[in-house]
């Protein structure tokens, strides 16, 4: 009994030192949250003038290999979210602005 005790009272510090590391995630986050909301306003500028010519919803097409996607995010930093334009199951992948072409552009 005698140890069952003790095994149960360094559970109950353990746990409590666990809900400190809890504590120190969530204000983490919590800051990285109050960051996104303060430069949220300035994203749109940053997109625009980095990735003038895409869209959200756009088909491009990838210059290495040809294969149609279709944007689905523009990052801040001006890489671009794509996922295949044929299907909705595809790998999504990120992709600098150099790397693609406008649909339009690739066949002329």
């Amino acid at each position: 009994m005698l140890v069952w005790s003790i095994l149960n009272i360094i559970l109950l510090f353990k746990i409590w030192d666990m809900t400190n590391d809890v504590r120190d995630i969530r204000n983490i986050l919590e800051s990285i949250n109050y960051s996104r909301a303060n430069t949220s306003n300035n994203i749109s500028s940053i997109v625009s003038s980095s990735t003038v010519d895409f869209k959200v919803g756009e088909i491009v097409v990838i210059k290495s290999s040809g294969k149609e996607m279709k944007i689905v995010q523009i990052f801040p930093d001006g890489d671009i979210a794509c996922v295949p334009a044929n299907n909705k199951l595809g790998l999504r992948k990120i992709l600098n602005k150099e790397e693609i072409l406008k649909l339009r552009d690739y066949k002329e």
